[in-house]
């Protein structure tokens, strides 16, 4: 899988387009292609959930991603619609209310190294 050079909706996470390589800047030949989500809300999801943030649906949290976002408000449904599409793609477990893991440790491992 390394050297994979498009991804979901045909973005690379190392493409220029729509500003996402400064502010989610990735090394080449990563072997997580597949698994990189194609919008700014699910990778600001997957960094607070590989830094251990619990409570996702709680007020703060969502303040925090609308900030990191630049929305100008919490991202309530935006991030409600990614972590839908993240348990969909088995890429995130719900284990309880506002509270998420990885399916794929490795995965959460190169999110840390990559974010």
């Amino acid at each position: 899988m390394s050297g994979i050079s498009v991804c979901i909706g045909g973005i690379s996470p190392n493409s220029s387009s729509h500003g996402l390589r400064s502010r989610f800047p990735l090394s080449r030949g990563h072997g997580h292609c597949g698994k990189w989500p194609n919008t700014e809300t699910s990778r600001v999801v997957l960094q607070r959930v590989a830094d251990g943030e619990s409570d996702l649906h709680g007020a703060k949290a969502l303040a925090r991603m609308g900030r990191s976002l630049e929305l100008g408000r919490p991202a309530n449904k935006s991030v409600q619609n990614a972590l839908k599409r993240l348990r969909d793609r088995q890429i995130l477990i719900q284990c309880e209310v506002g509270v998420y893991r990885f399916e794929d440790e490795a995965f959460k491992d190169w999110i840390h190294r990559e974010l």
